[in-house]
């Protein structure tokens, strides 16, 4: 079975489709957010969102894109998602992980920070490695505390971005 076609939980059946990881595989980074938007969830692509096309634009302005990097969220459904949710797509992500097989995994937002990491506040770890199995895990503010962060954090997110890149050599 395919993500795209996913019914393992109650999740799929309020949305309009499963938003599918998308970019490169393999790929030296991973970026993973928390849950797709109605935005995303209309038009089946990532990022939709007001706050998703401004982080999106900063991460393209600084040569992340769906090019050299793969882009999924931890829950693959719009909706209100509990428990059961994120542990149903844990699998799926799993599964992502090992087909785009990443040096460094950024976690946007405390619900994958917490899946890869075990971490329960994101706010502890900003910016720490972490490992999940042998795959560096940095966990990083949500997409909407980017948005609404100010100047400040879209700095620090740049800084970040930046070191990442050091980190594992040129992204092509």
């Amino acid at each position: 079975m395919k993500n795209e076609d996913c019914t393992l939980c109650g999740l799929r059946q309020n949305c309009s489709r499963v938003i599918v990881g998308r970019g490169s595989k393999p790929a030296k980074l991973m970026i993973v957010g928390e849950s797709p938007t109605i935005d995303d969830d209309l038009i089946g692509e990532h990022l939709l969102s007001r706050e998703g096309f401004y982080v999106k634009n900063i991460f393209f302005k600084q040569g992340i894109n769906f090019h050299n990097t793969y882009f999924t969220y931890t829950v693959k459904c719009f909706g209100e998602h509990k428990k059961i949710h994120r542990e149903t797509c844990k699998f799926w992500l799993n599964k992502e992980i090992q087909e785009v097989n990443p040096e460094i995994v950024l976690c946007l937002g405390l619900l994958p920070t917490n899946m890869l990491t075990g971490c329960k506040k994101l706010y502890d770890v900003i910016g720490q490695e972490k490992y999940y199995n042998s795959i560096i895990v940095i966990p990083w503010y949500s997409i909407s505390k980017i948005y609404i962060g100010g100047q400040e954090i879209v700095q620090k997110t740049i800084e970040l971005v930046e070191r990442i890149k050091y980190r594992i050599g040129s992204i092509k």
